[in-house]
């Protein structure tokens, strides 16, 4: 996929090398809390108050409320949240199809 994108001048999602800058905002926002110096795992429950403002913004994006303790799952990337996603519904001895493009 990355030589077919660089072949077509195209921007490459496939393998997650970014090719435009970090926004200046989220760089404050990272060295601001990088130097609060507080290094420990969130709750397995998710951080609330981002949990709370993913349940805002689908309310006022997509006129749908969503229970933010119950609803949402905040996962390191696409790849994780469906391997969590069929690990938690798929059972022993059952076939899932996925249809292309999808992820490795």
């Amino acid at each position: 996929m990355t030589q077919l994108a660089n072949q077509h001048q195209a921007i490459n999602l496939a393998q997650g090398f970014p090719n435009f800058p970090i926004d200046p905002a989220l760089k404050n926002i990272t060295s601001k809390w990088v130097q609060e110096e507080i290094h420990q795992y969130l709750p397995m429950a998710g951080y609330a108050p981002l949990l709370e403002k993913i349940a805002k913004l689908t309310e006022v994006s997509y006129a749908r409320k969503v229970n933010p303790t119950t609803e949402i799952l905040i996962t390191a990337g696409a790849t994780q949240g469906i391997f969590t996603a069929i690990q938690a519904l798929v059972h022993q001895n059952e076939e899932v199809i996925i249809l292309d493009q999808s992820y490795d």
